[in-house]
C-alpha cells in the first residue's frame, strides 16, 4: 500500500515544465496536519497485511526536511519497521551532512534524483528562481550518493526542446554512474508533433541498441523506456489509486493520484473525515473499463494510457480517451521491445 505525502508545494527551482506551473501554492504541511496524516495511515493499514510504502513529495520535499524526519520517526514508532519503507524524489540541490545521511540510510525503498541529462539540457529547463541552472549542484549530490547507493535512480524529464538529444543525455547519465534511469515525457507540452514523435522513435532505437545488444557491459543498466525484462513480464492491470494508493496534500485532502492533486472534483476524502468510499467505487468501475479507442490495439495489455485513467482525465478531460502523444509513444515502445517476447 502506497502513501504519497505532499510535505510542501514550495520549490527552490522554477522548472519550465513543472506541472504545477505558475499555480504553485507557497504552502507546506503543518505539524497538526502531519499528526492527522500519521493517524490516517496507521488506521488505514490495519485493514491490510502488506508492506507500506511512504513517499515524500513536493515541491521540493527537502525544503521540509525537519517535517520529513518527524514523519519517519513517528511512523517507525507506530508501525512495525519490517513493514514500512520510505521513498523520496529530490532535485538534489539542498544537501548537507545530516540530509545526506538520512537519504542514504532511511530511503531504502526508493531514492530518486531529478537530472535531465548533461549540463546543457538540464540547465535549459531546471533553473533556480534567479535564472541560474541547477546542474552543478544536482550532479555533485548524485555522484556523492552513487558511491554508497548504486541503486540511486535518476528521473529525467523530456520535452519538445530536449527530445532531439535523448540518446545523448542517456549516455551522459550512464557516464556519471547511474544504473537506473527513468525517462519521463512531458505530456503537458503543447508542442508535440508527428515530427517530434518520429525523433522519439529514432532516439529510442539507438538507446535499445546500446543497452540491449548481446555481450554488452551496459546490459545491467536499466533504462525505463527500453527495459526489456520489465516489458516481458509487465501487464498493465488496473489502477489502485484510492484504495491501494493515496496522495495526501499539504492541507490533508486525499487524492487517488499525484497528477490530479488539487482537482477538488477528484478528491476522495481528507485525513479528518476519512475516505469517501462511494467515490472510490465509482473510480474502480472507471478503472475496469477499456479506453474507447483501444479495443483493437495489440499493446493495450501493456499500455500506460489504458491503465492510467486519471492521466487520461488530466490530459484529455475524459477518463476513457487516450492522449494521442501518450498513445504514439507507447506504441513506439511496443514496436521496439516486442521482439524480446519471442
Amino acid at each position: 500500500m502506497d502513501f504519497t505525502i505532499w510535505v510542501t508545494r514550495r520549490c527552490n527551482l522554477s522548472c519550465k515544465y513543472c506541472y504545477e506551473g505558475n499555480n504553485k501554492l507557497a504552502a507546506s504541511m503543518d505539524i497538526k496536519t502531519a499528526d492527522k496524516t500519521i493517524e490516517f495511515i496507521c488506521k488505514t493499514i490495519k485493514k491490510v497485511d502488506e508492506n507500506i510504502n511512504v513517499i515524500f513529495h513536493g515541491g521540493e520535499p527537502l525544503l521540509e526536511y525537519d517535517l520529513i524526519k518527524y514523519f519517519i520517526k513517528s511512523l517507525k514508532e507506530n508501525i512495525d519497521t519490517r513493514r514500512i519503507n520510505f521513498g523520496i524524489t529530490t532535485n538534489g540541490t539542498i544537501i548537507n551532512d545530516e540530509i545526506y545521511k538520512t537519504l542514504v540510510n532511511d530511503f531504502k525503498y526508493s531514492l530518486t534524483i531529478s537530472i535531465d541529462g548533461n549540463k546543457l539540457t538540464h540547465d535549459l529547463n531546471r533553473k533556480y528562481i534567479n535564472g541560474n541552472g541547477s546542474y552543478d549542484e544536482a550532479i555533485r549530490t548524485a555522484v556523492k550518493l552513487l558511491k554508497v547507493r548504486p541503486d540511486l535512480r535518476v528521473r529525467m524529464t523530456i520535452n519538445t526542446e530536449t527530445v532531439d538529444s535523448l540518446y545523448e543525455n542517456i549516455l551522459s547519465l550512464i557516464e556519471n554512474g547511474f544504473n537506473y534511469i527513468a525517462p519521463a515525457f512531458d505530456y503537458y507540452d503543447k508542442k508535440w508533433s508527428l515530427e517530434k514523435i518520429k525523433i522519439i522513435e529514432n532516439e529510442m532505437k539507438k538507446i535499445d541498441k546500446f543497452i540491449n545488444r548481446k555481450e554488452n557491459i551496459y546490459s545491467k543498466i536499466k533504462v525505463g523506456l527500453v527495459d526489456k525484462d520489465l516489458f516481458m513480464k509487465q501487464k498493465s492491470g488496473l489502477c489502485n489509486g484510492g484504495y491501494g494508493a493515496f496522495n495526501i496534500d499539504v492541507n490533508g485532502d486525499i487524492y487517488p493520484c499525484s497528477v490530479i492533486v488539487g482537482d477538488s472534483k477528484l478528491m476522495i476524502g481528507d485525513i479528518y473525515t476519512g475516505i469517501d468510499y462511494l467515490k472510490v467505487e465509482t473510480l474502480k468501475k472507471i478503472y475496469s473499463k477499456e479506453n474507447s479507442t483501444c479495443y483493437e490495439c495489440s499493446y493495450k495489455e501493456f499500455c500506460t494510457s489504458n491503465r492510467c485513467k486519471l492521466i487520461n482525465k488530466s490530459l484529455t478531460g475524459n477518463f476513457l480517451e487516450a492522449d494521442p502523444v501518450v498513445c504514439n509513444i507507447e506504441n513506439i515502445k511496443y514496436k521496439i521491445l516486442k521482439k524480446y517476447t519471442n
